[in-house]
């Protein structure tokens, strides 16, 4: 018995997707991740108001400096990512401290990226999107996503059955090209693309996350 046990710095970076929210992806997450004692860091990766902030490897750069920043700092790190952020997700997974990743309805196979942009801005149609911020989004898929075939560290995948945005193929195809043998795909019958906002799953996802990065804690 240990009396004296070191207590574990842990830390989860979550990665926001391609559109207006950003960071706030991520809202109804942080706090369940702070009761079970992880610090979370949400880096917003671009700005759409910035006709300058168009070049794709600046947006992963800036997630990775987070990882990079909190390396000696924290024990355990675990990245959580959304959509287009699954993919940069993957593309960090093999960092040094990272022990989990975690691939919410990951743009893997996006199928056409103008419908992903439509449905993204649909509900705001004074907003526009400017054609270099769709061939960012494009180029940091298509230049990023074999990243998946190298990751090394417990992966889940969760995935709602009728996303409107990313067909749930896309984690299907997932599952046979991330090469760890501890991997699981969560399917939900029920809610849409935006698996943490979605009344109908959202509290079943967090659960799963929940459980997943405490699993080997207990």
């Amino acid at each position: 018995m240990k009396l004296f046990q070191k207590k574990i710095k842990k830390a989860v970076v979550c990665i926001h997707g391609f559109g207006l929210r950003g960071p706030k992806e991520f809202d109804n997450l942080v706090l369940p991740l702070e009761k079970e004692g992880y610090k979370v860091f949400i880096p917003k990766l671009f700005d759409l108001n910035n006709p300058n902030d168009i070049e794709w490897a600046n947006w992963i750069f800036k997630a990775e400096k987070v990882i990079n920043d909190i390396q000696n700092e924290f024990d355990e790190i675990i990245i959580i990512g959304f959509s287009m952020g699954g993919i940069i997700a993957s593309y960090l997974a093999n960092k040094a401290k990272v022990s989990k990743v975690i691939l919410l309805a990951c743009a893997y196979d996006y199928m056409n990226v103008d419908n992903v942009i439509d449905y993204i801005f649909s509900r705001n149609k004074k907003t526009s999107i400017p054609q270099p911020f769709k061939d960012a989004f494009r180029n940091l898929v298509d230049n990023t996503k074999s990243s998946v075939e190298r990751i090394k560290v417990p992966c889940l995948l969760l995935h709602c059955d009728h996303d409107e945005v990313i067909n749930i193929s896309s984690s299907y195809k997932l599952m046979k090209k991330i090469p760890t043998e501890d991997k699981m795909l969560i399917t939900f019958s029920n809610g849409q693309h935006r698996l943490l906002d979605d009344p109908i799953c959202k509290d079943a996802v967090i659960n799963n996350i929940i459980y997943f990065i405490k699993k080997g804690h207990e």
